[in-house]
């Protein structure tokens, strides 16, 4: 009789839970916007219609963190499946720190250079347009994950 062996990853679990209940609030919170959003990956109408919203509304804010920790969960297992790094929480959270720190140093590093060379609202429209394609990816990669 072989034994097998089991590898237990409670913390994956828990991680996608977490980003699955984030997006429930999203659209529980958000209906319609959630709705529109999500439409964004086919066609430009949402970007269209909901440009002069607020650049920090709660929607977009949900949905780009579920965003990085899709990110980074894949990015974790993906360095395992290539035996670079071990599947722990550990591991997770270095890669989801790292990401979290580019991905803002980036953006407040593009905003100093904006209000430098005075582009400001051409930088705002075009971190609009990514936050809102990072939104659709970051569903899109929790169905990857899961």
């Amino acid at each position: 009789m072989e034994l097998r062996e089991l590898n237990y990853n409670n913390w994956v679990t828990i991680v996608l839970a977490v980003c699955l209940l984030l997006l429930v609030i999203a659209k529980w919170i958000y209906k319609n916007e959630f709705q529109h959003l999500l439409s964004a990956a086919i066609s430009d109408r949402y970007i269209k219609v909901s440009r002069n919203e607020n650049p920090y509304h709660g929607l977009r804010i949900i949905t780009v963190s579920v965003y990085t920790i899709g990110l980074a969960l894949w990015i974790t297992k993906l360095s395992y499946l290539e035996e670079r790094s071990l599947l722990d929480f550990k591991t997770f959270t270095l890669i989801l720190t790292g990401l979290t720190i580019f991905i803002l140093a980036k953006r407040y590093l593009s905003m100093m250079i904006a209000s430098l060379l005075k582009f400001d609202e051409i930088l705002e429209l075009i971190e609009y347009h990514r936050n809102t394609y990072r939104a659709v990816l970051g569903i899109l990669l929790l169905i990857v994950n899961f």
